[in-house]
């Protein structure tokens, strides 16, 4: 991806060549490759803490004028789901638990555990979170970078020195993800390897008046950690499976990211966000790989972070609502 100067090359190049590979040596040779979960899990930690320590005062200012934009995640939300609700019906064929959760914008284990309760195809509906996760990260970077340029910009800044960055701040990177990790964990919280170092770093931010500006190579880190982790899971995909999911895919992710680009046009005027970031607020990926997107760009990554929470968290809500109606109940 560099060679060819494209877009995000450390997490778009590390996602596709995982996911080919492990598709290969999973088909061809019966040979399962992956990825530890905890390794993820730590590198989304330090990803957290990336984020949270970058946060400012002008930022806490910015988000009085966010309103708008935090009210309008649950609607887009509920009208993405049901878009690609009827994509997967009528152009996939699903049967109804399987669609519905299959196109529920947020939750990949949670969807699919959800799911398969509720007499749907768990498989089924974990490869469409996968490849609704993929597609998104692949798009949105390329269509942001033709109307800016930032991620260009970003793949040649990582062979530049970072003389700032010294390894007490790298220290101090590692506890505020350890402890925030930690803490969320025993607090119970959602997505606690995540939410947990960016509460931590917001925190320590604002009251330590100190901000830490990660270095290109620990940016880079963090996007191979997010791309081959997300890759890996691609291990024993058939090729029947993968076109079947891939085509559906498109179709969910063709209806439903243009309707972020439109929502992120529609709120731009009134919002102090820039409409790149609203973009990534609104594109129906993972909270992990668009905010790495968010912080790659230069964009406010707690910002996005926390739109996408709000997202995961409502459609998780809506999941376990409709599931206990059993209307979606095979």
């Amino acid at each position: 991806m560099i060679w060819i100067n494209g877009p995000l090359p450390f997490l778009l190049g590390s996602l596709l060549a995982v996911a080919a590979y492990s598709i290969l040596v999973s088909s061809i040779w019966d040979v399962m490759p992956f990825f530890p979960v905890a390794f993820r899990q730590i590198g989304v930690a330090i990803l957290g803490a990336m984020i949270g320590v970058r946060f400012s005062q002008t930022e806490m200012l910015d988000m009085s004028g966010l309103s708008i934009s935090l009210m309008l995640v649950i609607p887009l939300m509920l009208v993405m789901h049901g878009a690609g609700y009827a994509v997967l019906r009528t152009l996939g064929q699903y049967d109804r638990p399987t669609a519905f959760f299959a196109s529920l914008p947020g939750g990949l284990i949670e969807a699919s555990v959800l799911g398969e309760k509720a007499g749907g195809d768990a498989a089924r509906i974990s490869l469409q979170h996968l490849v609704r996760i993929m597609l998104v990260v692949l798009t949105v970077p390329i269509f942001l970078s033709q109307m800016s340029g930032e991620s260009l910009r970003v793949a040649q800044a990582i062979n530049e020195p970072s003389a700032a960055f010294k390894m007490l701040d790298l220290l101090l990177l590692i506890g505020v993800a350890f402890g925030g990790m930690s803490a969320a964990r025993y607090l119970r919280l959602p997505s606690a390897h995540l939410l947990g170092p960016v509460a931590v770093g917001v925190l320590f931010s604002l009251c330590g008046n100190v901000q830490i500006d990660p270095p290109a190579w620990l940016i880079a880190g963090a996007q191979i950690i997010v791309g081959v982790s997300l890759g890996v899971r691609y291990a024993g995909t058939s090729a029947n499976a993968l076109v079947s999911g891939l085509i559906n895919g498109l179709c969910v992710v063709g209806v439903t990211l243009p309707l972020a680009f439109f929502a992120a046009w529609c709120v731009h005027p009134f919002s102090p966000a820039s409409f790149e970031a609203l973009v990534l607020c609104f594109a129906p990926g993972g909270v992990a790989e668009l905010s790495v997107i968010a912080l790659s760009l230069g964009l406010s990554p707690v910002l996005v972070a926390l739109h996408h929470l709000i997202r995961i968290g409502g459609a998780l809500g809506w999941a376990v609502f409709v599931g206990w109606t059993g209307r979606v109940t095979s």
